[in-house]
């Protein structure tokens, strides 16, 4: 297991590419763009916490890397894209904006809730119907035809599919489909992993993520092979998604595309206990210096 702490140093690189402490450990400045990743273990993350102090902080962002052995021993996975989605205009974004704000939020923790997007609009899909993919959509997904077919032959639990409309004629295109789920988690373990960041105008709480979801082992043995979050995460309240390993397993046999899975511990593991401990001590570094963002 490896920690790697992205720290955002485009607005202040020069602080950072001509300390001669840092230089000393014979850095290659070419290879460091916008975000620098950086091992949470090494000494090279302590130096750019002192830095921080003389730019009023950095903002870092978090990723845990697992070896085939830990992630082959985890259950469930955070679903998340691995392309850019499908390509709307503007007619689609103002039409998908309007239907989001008149959702409702399902509750299940005090002061906060989720939604859940059960319909899409977009004015053209070019996707072949056999296509067999998935594509981000606001933080929620689509899924061509063929895809979505498979998934309903294979008894996808928590799982049911939407319609994808014109914003215009609300005529469902034919070839896609929204991924609804119908199973909503748990709350997820608090260990700054997953925190609060900010109470919105509307009084609903939203947390931020900073490393990865964790849930105990009666949440973990209670979840459907499709599931999202109890918790808002994202610009638009939405819950991420939470699948189990036999979703994991059937896009790769059926070669199911578009998808990238991220492990979800169990606090009941000895995985996770090294885990915490791994990400208490990046946690201790980064908060040091009050003006650091996460």
């Amino acid at each position: 297991m490896k920690i790697i702490a992205s720290a955002r140093i485009s607005v202040n690189r020069p602080l950072f590419t001509h300390d001669p402490i840092l230089n000393g450990y014979g850095i290659d400045w070419d290879k460091v763009k916008s975000w620098w990743e950086i091992d949470s273990r090494s000494p090279i993350l302590d130096r750019v916490c002192e830095l921080s102090y003389q730019v009023g902080g950095v903002r870092f962002h978090i990723r845990t890397e697992f070896t085939k052995k830990e992630f082959d021993s985890v259950e469930l996975f955070q679903l998340r894209a691995a392309n850019e989605g499908l390509p709307y205009v503007d007619d689609d974004f103002v039409a998908n904006c309007k239907y989001i704000d008149q959702l409702e939020y399902h509750r299940l923790i005090p002061d906060t809730g989720v939604r859940i997007m059960d319909k899409y609009y977009l004015s053209r899909v070019r996707v072949k119907p056999d296509a067999n993919s998935i594509y981000s959509a606001l933080d929620s997904y689509i899924a061509s035809r063929g895809a979505c077919e498979i998934m309903a032959r294979e008894n996808i639990s928590g799982l049911h599919f939407g319609p994808v409309c014109h914003p215009k004629t609300e005529i469902p295109h034919d070839n896609v489909r929204v991924l609804i789920p119908t199973h909503i988690m748990p709350p997820c373990e608090k260990d700054q992993s997953v925190c609060m960041c900010s109470t919105p105008t509307d009084g609903m709480n939203s947390y931020g993520l900073c490393g990865s979801i964790s849930y105990s082992k009666e949440s973990t043995e209670a979840a459907q092979d499709y599931n999202c979050m109890c918790e808002p995460i994202g610009a638009w309240n939405f819950g991420l998604i939470i699948v189990r390993k036999r979703l994991m397993e059937i896009f790769k046999s059926h070669k199911i595309k578009g998808a990238r899975f991220q492990p979800v511990l169990d606090t009941s593991t000895p995985l996770y206990a090294k885990y915490h401990a791994e990400h208490q001590r990046l946690m201790e570094k980064i908060q040091s210096n009050p003006m650091n963002k996460w």
